[in-house]
């Protein structure tokens, strides 16, 4: 009963403001309206483009164009340099983009594209510097595309002339190798040629000629010879042959008739024998001078053999050596062909870019209102809860009521862990709240909602965000003495542990140490669990350190508590010596320190019925005139009495 009553005084305390109830309810609804509003319009953003360009060249308006077709990029012209980087600095333009003058791709020319960013701004500014370095980056990758295919295709057509030459060379070797084989064998015929003649002696003719002369009178007057002793023979026989028949008579007629025949033959012949002599002397003559004209001929022909000998092997030597520099010629250009075969990259693509990066997300395709959504509610839990228990802590303590804190005999973590189960209780339900919304608009991940698992892990988290963050908060509030000094502490603290986050600069950036970050750690563990479905186990040994953590923090708040109490007690300590040099432990009555009787009456007087009621029904007043002042019946009379009845008993009793 005694612990429903403190936690429904915390919740008295938490509401009797209007701001903190305003906070309380309307805090989680006013945040996911927001949210709301800024994710309606869920494009990534547009970079606002200032152009500068001095000169109209074709490549500065196709460059022009292509940014200007980029979704991603406003393009702006601008007159001149100063103006556009002035409008970068006064944040009108995210970024100025500086063309060189002419700018034309001509060879033996660097055109050099300068842009001017706000590097100050560090939330959009290397976001702005890697989309134009992107934008840029394709248009040179697309020029130099171009130039790379107009190299490709002079290659191919240099590879399919020296292929075509290659093939000219070798006809011209083998036409080379067909003239040395036919040199060959010329010089071989030339060598095998015999151009001597035989010896022809004229002169041994005419002696046979002579020797023929000499023979055809012999044989003439040999043949005259046996022609008259056949004469003689024939007309012996004709005369002895009286008896013989007329055919016989006849018959030797006739051999007598072809004897002078032949005789007259023989005459002729030996007649003719002269003139023929005659012509065949002269046809000998010319004969000796046709073979004198013959030899000198082949003696001509035998000196020309051997110059052309000479000069076939002159031809042979030239002959091998252009075969060597036709081979030579060849193996360049085989080598030159092998070198292009070995090229690996023949594609103006694997050129530009041999090496291909594709990034693909490990995280599942959800929004950015998805992705920020863990970010947003440990962030709406930490402001939260800073601030709420230590306003609830600060009022306590500076409160009319709050010496029932100091006097009352509950135990100080009594108190401790009351405040810090309504402050869980308040929050939790406003983390509902902005799960119930965000689930109302689309902003909770599937996971969440349909992986018990990751329900379990998200809740867990929570809930230990919820109890760190309001053990700091109660920190802070025992740490301060008033509530403007608690709230200004609580929005500082946050404020640094969300600077020193992911949201403001990559975490990576900074030191090793800002990864304990609390509010790093618990966005971390809640995005693992909304996207990548971390359980419990795996975040085991972090969420142990958690538990420590708020352990350690719970035990931090109860020695504050008890250090107060007890600095409370000596601060307000009026020194009063009651009995044997005892000191009067004081009791704090709204905002006075009641240390004697006449100072229990002026505080009496100041509060309200109810408020004295209260003290009555829990027996303060009672209860401290019998411990630090001995009135033991003082105490009885005051216990029953009303306000008006115990200021009227304390005055009888002062006087």
């Amino acid at each position: 009963m005694k612990f429903w009553k403190v936690l429904g005084k915390n919740f008295k305390v938490l509401f009797r403001s209007k701001e903190s109830a305003f906070i309380v309810v309307f805090g989680p609804l006013l945040i996911i309206m927001l949210v709301s509003f800024a994710f309606m319009r869920s494009s990534d953003l547009q970079i606002s483009l200032g152009v500068f360009v001095p000169d109209e060249t074709a490549e500065a308006k196709a460059l022009l164009q292509s940014l200007s077709q980029n979704p991603v990029f406003s393009v702006t012209r601008e007159g001149n340099v100063s103006s556009c980087i002035d409008k970068v600095e006064k944040g009108v333009l995210h970024t100025c983009l500086v063309l060189p003058e002419g700018f034309e791709i001509v060879p033996g020319r660097s055109n050099r594209i300068r842009f001017f960013v706000d590097t100050s701004r560090l939330n959009v500014a290397y976001q702005v510097r890697e989309d134009v370095l992107g934008a840029l980056n394709v248009q040179r990758a697309n020029i130099s595309k171009d130039l790379t295919e107009d190299i490709l295709d002079a290659l191919s057509f240099a590879e399919f002339m020296l292929e075509r030459t290659e093939e000219d060379v070798a006809s011209l070797g083998e036409g080379a190798g067909g003239v040395k084989d036919s040199l060959d064998e010329l010089d071989s015929i030339l060598t095998r040629a015999s151009f001597s003649l035989p010896e022809v002696d004229v002169k041994m003719v005419r002696q046979a000629a002579s020797r023929v002369e000499n023979d055809a009178n012999a044989v003439r007057e040999k043949a005259i010879e046996i022609l008259d002793r056949a004469d003689l023979i024939l007309n012996e026989y004709e005369n002895d042959c009286d008896g013989c028949s007329n055919a016989t008579l006849t018959k030797i007629a006739e051999y007598m008739d072809e004897m002078k025949v032949f005789r007259e033959e023989v005459e002729g012949i030996y007649n003719d024998t002269p003139q023929n002599l005659f012509l065949l002397y002269n046809l000998l003559d010319r004969t000796d001078e046709s073979l004198k004209m013959v030899k000198e001929r082949f003696e001509e022909v035998e000196l020309n053999n051997e110059l052309a000998k000479e000069h076939i092997v002159s031809l042979k030597k030239n002959v091998d050596s252009l075969l060597e520099e036709i081979e030579g010629v060849r193996g360049g250009i085989r080598a030159v062909l092998d070198r292009f075969a070995s090229l690996q990259f023949k594609s103006s693509e694997e050129i530009i870019n041999p090496i291909l990066t594709e990034v693909e997300t490990v995280t599942p395709k959800v929004g950015r209102e998805d992705v920020l959504l863990p970010y947003l509610l440990v962030l709406v839990v930490m402001f939260i809860a800073l601030i709420l228990p230590s306003m609830m802590v600060v009022k306590e303590k500076t409160s009319r009521a709050s010496f029932r804190v100091f006097t009352t005999p509950t135990k100080g973590v009594y108190f401790v862990f009351t405040t810090f189960l309504a402050t869980i209780i308040v929050i939790s339900v406003q983390a509902m709240i902005i799960l119930l919304l965000s689930y109302f608009f689309g902003f909770l991940p599937d996971l969440f909602v349909m992986q018990e698992a990751v329900f379990v892990t998200a809740v867990t988290v929570l809930f230990l965000a919820i109890c760190f963050f309001s053990l700091v908060g109660m920190v802070i509030g025992f740490l301060s003495s008033t509530t403007e000094a608690a709230t200004i502490a609580s929005i500082s603290v946050g404020s640094v542990l969300l600077f020193l986050s992911n949201v403001i600069v990559p975490v990576e950036q900074l030191s090793v140490l800002v990864r304990f970050n609390p509010y790093v750690v618990f966005s971390e563990l809640l995005r693992k669990a909304f996207l990548f479905g971390e359980s419990l186990g795996d975040a085991g040994v972090l969420l142990l350190l958690i538990l420590v953590a708020i352990v350690v923090l719970l035990l931090l708040n109860v020695g504050l508590q008890l250090f107060l109490k007890k600095r409370f007690f000596m601060k307000r300590s009026g020194g009063a010596p009651v009995g044997a040099g005892r000191v009067v432990a004081p009791l704090v009555v709204g905002e006075l320190s009641v240390v004697d009787l006449p100072s229990l009456l002026r505080a009496i007087e100041e509060l309200t019925q109810g408020e004295y009621d209260e003290l009555r029904s829990r027996g303060v007043i009672s209860s401290w005139l019998r411990r630090e002042l001995g009135e033991s019946r003082l105490a009885s009379r005051l216990a029953r009495a009303s306000k008006e009845k115990a200021v009227e008993i304390l005055r009888s009793k002062i006087t």
